[in-house]
């Protein structure tokens, strides 16, 4: 209730045909600017290698839809449409800002996939099948550890004196010591306008030397970094640095542990014993005698599909000869007797 109440929440989704059509309904409240409805790249990539049967050309669509840059994002698209003229009208059915980082407008805070969701489900997973009272039990009991553990390391962050996660820490000191390397050139003290120029970098210099533009005035940044994360890039930090500024004023409120041990705050309490749970009069239920359990082992996972196959980075060898396409078991180099 707390979350669904505020405005500007981006809904991340599959394509799935009513899902867009509650979004897309003035009534429930999910049009810009209360909601922002953008899709999953991975179900965007799977629908795509569904109709072209093309894993290079899926990987590349994956890699354009990630890229923060518009620039890069341009680049990216041209080497995708080149390889095949219908991708660039299978793809562009698709509105660019539901799918494009580099056009997104900052809502996605770099989240790609559902796969947020997919974590969530997997904490769960193993409640699905028992019975509905034990499932009931072991989905409370699972969320209470998810908070204690949660609550434990928050606590334990704060008491080692520090002020954000340990992962944005990392990325924050990463960022600052690129900044060192950075060419700065003011054009307006007052409005924060900076141009930087990145220093070269990587194996043989071959990254780096790249313009952007800051306005520390408007939180931006070309790289659009800082409009995504609402993180200070290197480039800003750099800006932040020559004109005597503290950069972790530009780091977003939600990074911070104390906002974050908000979120553990609730408190869950021991289940009573059953002789002191109030009555209750519940309808009669008649059980569907159609859903009864069938035969053989449930299912405790979802039938995977082409999404959860991935590449194989080498082929598998036999363990008696060594030779790829096939195993000990079926063997054509020894002698079977």
């Amino acid at each position: 209730m707390h979350v669904t109440q505020r405005v500007g929440i981006c809904l991340i989704s599959d394509r799935h045909a009513g899902i867009i059509a509650a979004a897309s309904d003035p009534r429930n409240g999910w049009t810009e600017p209360y909601g922002y409805h953008r899709f999953c790249v991975r179900h965007i990539a799977s629908n795509f290698h569904k109709t072209h049967k093309n894993m290079k050309a899926k990987n590349l669509l994956i890699h354009t839809a990630s890229q923060t840059q518009k620039r890069k994002f341009d680049k990216y698209f041209k080497k995708f449409v080149q390889l095949d003229s219908e991708y660039a009208a299978w793809i562009g059915r698709i509105p660019l800002e539901q799918w494009a980082l580099a056009h997104d407008g900052g809502h996605r805070f770099d989240f790609m996939t559902t796969n947020l969701g997919e974590c969530m489900n997997n904490v769960l997973k193993g409640a699905r099948q028992v019975p509905i009272t034990a499932l009931v039990r072991l989905t409370f009991y699972r969320c209470v550890k998810y908070f204690v553990e949660h609550r434990a390391y928050i606590n334990a962050q704060l008491g080692a004196g520090n002020q954000y996660t340990t992962d944005i820490i990392e990325k924050i000191q990463n960022w600052a010591e690129r900044a060192g390397g950075h060419q700065l050139r003011q054009f307006h003290t007052g409005l924060g306008i900076i141009e930087i120029k990145t220093q070269f970098r990587g194996w043989q210099a071959r990254k780096g030397g790249n313009q952007h533009t800051v306005r520390l005035n408007e939180r931006t940044c070309t790289c659009n970094k800082p409009q995504q994360y609402i993180l200070p890039c290197s480039h800003v930090i750099a800006a932040c640095a020559s004109m005597h500024l503290n950069y972790t004023d530009f780091i977003g409120e939600w990074y911070k542990l104390r906002n974050q041990e908000l979120v553990y705050t609730p408190q869950f309490n021991p289940v009573m014993h059953d002789d002191y749970w109030p009555e209750f009069q519940f309808p009669h239920v008649v059980p569907d005698m159609s859903k009864l359990r069938k035969k053989g082992r449930p299912k405790t996972h979802r039938i995977h599909n082409e999404m959860d196959i991935t590449e194989s980075s080498r082929q598998l060898r036999c363990g008696l000869c060594r030779q790829e396409g096939h195993n000990r078991k079926n063997c054509p180099n020894i002698t079977r007797y």
